[in-house]
């Protein structure tokens, strides 16, 4: 807590978020999307999903111990940098405001946006949570999976 609290800049303390759970050896990634404006909908991969162009789910910060992906999260946050609300369970849970918790995967989930990664990598449940600065503040929705 005292290292998260150290950081100085917004994208400095959801980098050091991520980089702590990310320590949790059982923790396969951990990332954190924000609300912002729709900025990238003409070559978003949910845009024939996307309920609402205005605003989505925008990733800012990801860590993880990946084992069949030693590059790292590079290509993963690229591939799912955006998520509209509603759209596959991050954006769901930002929806709906209720957390969400799978604590046992088959590995043939049908919602799996990229399965053969979740395969690989060994992930076993996966958690969601929304979470809001203060009432005013804007959704963010804070994802983490778990094996």
């Amino acid at each position: 807590m005292v290292s998260i609290a150290q950081n100085r800049t917004l994208p400095e303390v959801l980098r050091a978020i991520v980089t702590s759970v990310a320590a949790c050896k059982n923790v396969v990634a951990a990332g954190i999307w924000l609300v912002e404006k729709g900025d990238l909908c003409e070559t978003c991969r949910f845009r024939p999903k996307c309920p609402d162009q205005t605003r989505c789910l925008h990733h800012v910060a990801g860590d993880g111990n990946l084992v069949a992906h030693p590059e790292g999260l590079a290509q993963l946050e690229q591939a799912f940098r955006r998520f509209p609300f509603g759209v596959p369970k991050i954006g769901s849970v930002t929806a709906t405001g209720k957390p969400l918790l799978l604590p046992v995967l088959r590995g043939d989930e049908t919602w799996f946006a990229d399965g053969d990664w979740f395969r690989s990598e060994g992930v076993a449940a996966f958690a969601a949570r929304e979470r809001r600065v203060h009432r005013r503040a804007p959704r963010q929705s804070r994802a983490l999976r778990t094996c």
